[in-house]
């Protein structure tokens, strides 16, 4: 998101197979939800990456054993990767992860948020009684008031539900007025 407002346009997700660094790269687990793992500058974590991923016998390959000879071989090993994390649900990667030490974190997609524990703890979705509709998840108030606290307490007006109001109590029109409008369908 920085980078974004920085640069002022969208940054556009950067190729997965092509030159850089593999291990800060997203990848689909097992059952078919994904991953983006972070480790900068990868040649400190390239050991444990490789063992904790079962793939140790690739720490000392030499298509892969430097920054620069994962870069050049990128292709290789993501292609290398993407099988190695096809074979576990991402949970199960991201509790190996945690275990290991490594810098893995779930790749959301918006239908995600209306269950992540952060995104609930922090309001950032709050749930609404909608007419008709029920319990509804909605976007919280953006900012947190420990005096005040602010959420949205109701839906919004059915089409038309205060153009009586509108008309009678702010612009003064009579309720005789009103029906003429309504019955000329010009309201």
């Amino acid at each position: 998101m920085l980078a974004a407002q920085l640069l002022g346009r969208e940054v556009p997700k950067h190729d997965r197979g092509g030159p850089g660094n593999p291990l800060r790269n997203y990848y689909c687990a097992g059952d078919g939800k994904w991953l983006i793992c972070t480790h900068i500058p990868g040649q400190r974590h390239w050991p444990q990456f490789c063992r904790a991923l079962g793939i140790a016998e690739l720490i000392d390959d030499p298509r892969f054993d430097s920054e620069a000879a994962r870069g050049e071989n990128a292709k290789a090993l993501v292609a290398l990767l993407d099988g190695v994390f096809a074979g576990k649900p991402r949970d199960e990667w991201l509790r190996i992860a945690r275990e290991a030490r490594l810098n893995f974190a779930p790749l959301n997609s918006v239908a995600d948020l209306a269950n992540d524990p952060q995104v609930l703890a922090n309001d950032y979705l709050v749930d609404l009684d909608f007419p008709g509709l029920g319990t509804v998840k909605v976007p919280g108030f953006p900012i947190q008031f420990s005096e005040t606290p602010a959420r949205p307490r109701s839906a919004g007006p059915e089409v038309g539900e205060h153009t009586d109001a509108v008309l009678g109590d702010l612009l003064g029109l009579s309720a005789a007025e009103i029906e003429d409008l309504r019955g000329r369908e010009l309201i």
